[in-house]
């Protein structure tokens, strides 16, 4: 009799246990509307990436000069849409490409040939 209750009391308690859920990550949506404006300082622009998570995103830029060449980093972990260079690249920019992260493994990739503005 003691050996029926023990083993019912312990499968009470395995029934009971609940194993925790883990919820997948989702990476942030993509940016667009990008814009340069030249100047004394270079101030590029985008879009805000939103995370169907609620994360919070950072965004890291790059540029990229040819067509051939490898993208360079210019920032990264800018926290708002918008970054600001020191340095010019008036004239040599072909593309930007900014990708959105949210802290936790999620990114996304978005390249495009940016407007312009003098």
């Amino acid at each position: 009799m003691k050996k029926r209750l023990f083993i019912a009391m312990c499968a009470t308690v395995l029934v009971s246990c609940k194993k925790e859920e883990v919820t997948p990550n989702s990476a942030p949506g993509k940016v667009s509307n990008f814009t340069i404006s030249y100047g004394s300082d270079d101030v590029y622009d985008w879009s805000d990436a939103t995370d169907p998570d609620g994360d919070a995103v950072t965004y890291d830029l790059y540029l990229l000069k040819d067509t051939g060449a490898k993208p360079f980093k210019v920032a990264e972990n800018v926290t708002t849409s918008e970054y600001t260079s020191s340095v010019s690249y008036f004239g040599i920019t072909r593309a930007m490409i900014v990708v959105a992260k949210d802290g936790k493994g999620g990114e996304s990739t978005s390249v495009e040939f940016p407007t312009i503005i003098l």
